[in-house]
């Protein structure tokens, strides 16, 4: 968390965070009464900024796909969010949990599976929807979140950090989304959901997926240690089948493998 904290601090300003407590809940009921039950049974950790508080369920939680650092330095990075607000109005959930997903470095192949899939598919959800998430199914969850990094990446590289700054503080101030984006990005917030789509659809269809560079890289690598192990596994068993014909013919039986004729010939030219 520390290490998370410290890099926020030095691409979006510092924030004030005493005052943080972190509870580690043993079992779920313990995890529903700190978060007032109002999270789905697939949350394995909860943010409360109004409260301070880090809510985590111990590990081994059937749902842990990530380390337990990754987890804790998400949940602070959604404190860190809405004290940027200024703990003050309502953020969108999609750069809610994009921000949080961003801070924790939890981008891997599986979520650029996922978007390729949606894209191939027609599947994107609209950002608005995404604001439904904790009512939705884990594999539906899962594509929101995946979405929600996405489009918060689309943000910060198209209009840059200060502009994330600019506009989390407008929300927190009491802005609409559509006023905020508006003033800010120079486009509505209807406007910036579908060009994301847009952008997204292009650069996550499959297509885009095997002309990416780092997939190409990655997907070598990945033959690379497949044709090693299949080498090696066909090395031991060549080996095991010449130690079979050692025991079954024994060097008694030399004689099989050699042609006879060549045998003769060789024998009455030495004599």
């Amino acid at each position: 968390m520390l290490a998370t904290r410290e890099r926020l601090f030095f691409h979006f300003g510092r924030v004030p965070d005493s005052g943080l407590e972190v509870l580690i809940a043993q079992d779920r009921e313990e995890f529903e009464r700190a978060t007032g039950g109002a999270f789905p049974d697939w949350g394995i950790a909860a943010a409360l900024p109004e409260a301070g508080l880090i809510v985590l369920q111990a590990p081994g939680t059937r749902y842990y796909t990530e380390p337990y650092g990754q987890v804790v330095g998400h949940e602070y990075a959604h404190i860190f969010l809405h004290r940027l607000a200024g703990g003050r109005g309502r953020l969108p959930r999609w750069m809610d949990e994009g921000f949080a997903m961003q801070a924790a470095f939890e981008w891997n192949i599986d979520h650029y599976f996922r978007l390729g899939r949606a894209a191939l598919w027609g599947e994107f959800l609209p950002l608005a929807q995404l604001e439904e998430v904790n009512r939705f199914g884990s594999d539906k969850a899962a594509l929101a979140y995946t979405e929600s990094f996405a489009a918060y990446s689309y943000l910060e590289e198209q209009w840059g950090k200060d502009v994330v700054v600019a506009l989390v503080q407008a929300l927190g101030r009491g802005e609409s989304p559509d006023a905020a984006f508006w003033r800010i990005l120079g486009v509505g917030y209807d406007e910036f959901g579908l060009a994301f789509a847009a952008d997204a659809r292009s650069r996550y269809d499959y297509v885009a997926l095997f002309t990416d560079m780092g997939f190409i890289w990655a997907l070598l690598a990945l033959l690379i240690v497949v044709g090693w192990l299949f080498k090696k596994r066909r090395a031991r068993e060549i080996e095991r089948r010449w130690r079979i014909e050692d025991r079954i013919h024994g060097e008694g039986h030399f004689n099989e493998y050699v042609d006879q004729d060549d045998d003769e010939s060789w024998r009455q030219d030495r004599s």
